[in-house]
């Protein structure tokens, strides 16, 4: 009897682990998503192109409040977030620059006259888009116009 009553509280919790709830969204301009990645702490950072064709790198924290936000004309070919801040990297004439932006958001081109600059870049972009307490989406209408909303779920 015992053995059944810790099987049932058993599926008791792993249903209440499959359970998800919205905590905030965040509209953008993006008719696509490229890759997102999680911060750890609540927030992300992504970039896809915009519905006018540019670009844009969005980092949000926690609450889905901006950290950073920049429209590049081309697109990204190295996008990584750590505990330092996010590095990306895009073509620019007439070579290719990296970014820093550190946790405030504050931005440093990284680039040498000559040489093109790159993070390591990928033609696969495998999103991580979950963390301890929760994960993201996109969500993108059905009908026009389609602009991606990026949704943060909690795992409760």
């Amino acid at each position: 009897m015992k053995t059944l009553n810790l099987f049932a509280a058993a599926l008791l919790v792993a249903g209440a682990a499959a359970a998800a709830t919205v905590e905030w969204s965040f509209p953008t301009d993006l008719s696509a998503g490229y890759y997102l990645k999680a911060d750890g702490k609540g927030g992300c950072a992504f970039w896809g192109v915009k519905t006018n064709g540019s670009y844009r790198v969005i980092w949000l924290d926690r609450k889905g409040e901006v950290i950073y936000d920049q429209t590049v004309p081309q697109p990204i070919f190295g996008f990584t977030l750590g505990t330092r801040g996010l590095l990306y990297s895009y073509p620019s004439a007439p070579t290719y620059t990296a970014v820093l932006v550190d946790k405030n958001g504050a931005e440093t081109p990284v680039f040498s006259p000559g040489e093109h600059t790159l993070t390591a870049f990928t033609t696969i972009f495998a999103s991580e888009v979950m963390d301890k307490k929760g994960f993201f989406v996109f969500r993108i209408p059905t009908a026009p116009p389609q602009a991606i909303t990026v949704v943060r779920y909690s795992y409760k």
